[in-house]
């Protein structure tokens, strides 16, 4: 009996001990999951606010998530300036499904803070300088809701102005606030804030990062910086912009102030180099036609050698080599001389030498100049002789004549890409206008046979405008267009005086200069994924118009289209660029294969 009585005791305090957990279980299985936020405001004002729907949506409806959803939906309130907005209450029903609940929040919002005015405490040397222009910065900020965005914004445009005329190291301070009740559902703030302007600053010199060769007069002449010159930060920031810009310049950050230990102050450039040396070469072998294994095969190649800063100052030299088919070869050297003599502007010379499929060698010497307009804006002249020798079977039955021409050249150019090698936005605008003077020198059997005039003038304008779009982070639309016309005034415009194109460089998917005209368009179209500063995927589509007289008249629209891909390799920059033109199988692309070696 006693033992009976026992094992009743123990079931019993089994059952006290498991009771609790069965409640819990029970109660847990009421337990609503969140279909839906609702906010209702008291009063006539509604804010926009972002309810975190999806952020909380199916989650468990407890005491942390309810609380997690009053403070963000109140945060957004603060920050559009209602600060003294408050939960009044919440309350839970049913959803739409079973088991699902709706949240709903009953929110009193309160007025709204707008500034109404600020009380500057300047020093009184400065009172008449600078009053006037920070309270004219100022009132545009009036009525507005006071937000932290908008006080960031004031302070930022006031200090501006400070940055602007010498005072680099300008604080300011807030002393203190009055509130002032505008309507029932509005407040008004007014603001008292000391400003500390600091020292004026004069800046002694550039300094560059310690292990880097560039001189430092050298990039003095390109920022047109004068020694003890007032701290400008517009003027700073452009300083960054065009150290960006110089082709030997990889990567550069802000140029920062720094005080050195003779008590002077000076400008801080902190940039990545670039290899001074650039090496761009490609190999290729056509073998012999398959129907005709009695003819040889050939090579091809590019070489492609850049010298971009000698000595550190900018100089460039540049050989350029290509051997694109058996016949035809094309050879440059282009020297340039950066601020000749002290003065702000380049030089450089170039020498060209052209065979064109046996057909004819074009000799061109040109001497050039580069003055420096503005950050953006370059102006170029050009002044550069021609002359061509076709050959005697080409004289003969293509009927093409020895000729001499002299010709100078003016344009300007537009640039404001924020990098030269990826540019994330930005526009190009070129115009360049051509005109010379050229001479049929002989063979004096086709200057009498054709009646060819002695000298007839020549006339080219060329130009670009191609912008930069960011569509989505790290991908960017670029449209390039490109046209050139060339008019001859008494006669036809020849083969060797017309525009060569096609290839890698104008219309993909096509041969290189597999075509030629006196009028010629094209716009490359690039839609880029950046993948990297110096790597990137693109698709493509190139669109060309030409025209010509002569051989025979044609008028023709071209299409190519494909992608590529370009990225840093262990031997340097790796571009391959697959190009199909319109109307041809997949097999019949053109595939473009570049190694850039620098060093």
């Amino acid at each position: 009996m006693i033992l009976q009585k026992l094992r009743i005791w123990q079931v019993l305090v089994i059952i006290l001990v498991l009771l609790p957990d069965v409640f819990s279980e029970q109660s847990g299985r009421d337990v609503l999951a969140l279909e839906k936020i609702e906010v209702i405001f008291t009063g006539k004002e509604k804010p926009k606010i972002k309810i975190p729907q999806q952020k909380f949506r199916n989650k468990k409806i407890d005491a942390l998530n309810t609380e997690a959803i009053n403070q963000e939906i109140l945060q957004q309130l603060k920050i559009q300036a209602y600060f003294l907005a408050t939960l009044d209450s919440s309350a839970m029903k049913d959803g739409k499904q079973k088991g699902f609940g709706i949240y709903q929040l009953f929110i009193t919002i309160g007025p709204q803070f707008k500034l109404l005015g600020v009380d500057w405490l300047l020093s009184d040397s400065l009172q008449e300088d600078y009053y006037p222009a920070i309270d004219e910065k100022v009132r545009t900020f009036y009525n507005r809701p006071y937000t932290d965005e908008l006080q960031r914004v004031l302070l930022r445009s006031v200090i501006e102005i400070f940055e602007n005329s010498g005072y680099p190291l300008c604080k300011i301070k807030t002393e203190g606030f009055m509130l002032d009740s505008l309507e029932t559902d509005q407040m008004g703030i007014r603001l008292i804030l000391q400003i500390e302007e600091g020292s004026r600053v004069k800046l002694a010199g550039l300094r560059v990062p310690a292990n880097s060769d560039i001189s430092v007069r050298f990039l003095e002449r390109v920022f047109r910086f004068r020694q003890n010159e007032f701290y400008d930060e517009n003027r700073i920031e452009r300083y960054t912009r065009l150290l960006r810009k110089q082709d030997f310049i990889k990567s550069a950050e802000k140029i920062g102030l720094v005080y050195g230990l003779d008590s002077l102050y000076y400008l801080q450039l902190i940039f990545e180099k670039s290899p001074s040396t650039t090496l761009d070469g490609v190999v290729g072998y056509i073998p012999p036609p398959v129907n005709d294994p009695s003819q040889n095969g050939y090579f091809t190649g590019l070489f492609n050698i850049g010298l971009k800063n000698l000595f550190g100052t900018g100089r460039r030299l540049d050989v350029y080599w290509q051997k694109p088919d058996r016949y035809s070869e094309d050879f440059r050297v282009r020297y340039r001389e950066p601020f000749l003599l002290g003065l702000p502007f380049h030089i450089g010379g170039t020498l060209h030498r052209l065979v064109r499929d046996t057909t004819y060698i074009e000799w061109e010497y040109s001497l050039n100049a580069e003055i420096p307009l503005s950050e953006n804006l370059s102006g170029f002249a050009r002044f550069y002789s021609r002359e061509v020798f076709p050959d005697s079977l080409a004289s003969l039955q293509l009927r093409l004549p020895q000729t001499r021409a002299l010709h100078s050249e003016l344009g300007l150019r537009w640039d404001t890409r924020d990098e030269p090698f990826n540019p994330k936005g930005g526009q190009i605008f070129s115009l360049f206008f051509d005109y010379g003077t050229q001479k049929n020198v002989g063979p004096a059997y086709l200057v009498q046979e054709d009646t060819l005039i002695r000298e007839t003038d020549v006339t080219k304008v060329r130009g670009e405008v191609a912008t930069f779009l960011q569509i989505f982070r790290n991908q960017v639309l670029s449209l390039h267009f490109h046209g050139i016309l060339i008019g001859y005034q008494g006669t036809v415009v020849r083969p060797p005086d017309m525009f060569w194109f096609g290839g890698a460089t104008t219309v993909r998917g096509y041969r290189e200069n597999q075509f030629f005209g006196e009028k010629v368009g094209w716009l490359n179209s690039e839609y880029r994924f950046l993948i990297g500063p110096r790597s990137r995927l693109f698709v493509f589509g190139d669109f060309s118009y030409y025209s010509r007289k002569h051989p025979e008249f044609k008028e023709e629209f071209l299409v190519g289209y494909g992608a590529g891909i370009s990225f840093p390799g262990p031997l340097g920059i790796l571009q391959v660029d697959y190009g199909l033109a319109k109307g041809l199988s997949f097999s019949e692309g053109k595939i473009h294969f570049r190694i850039i070696n620098e060093f």
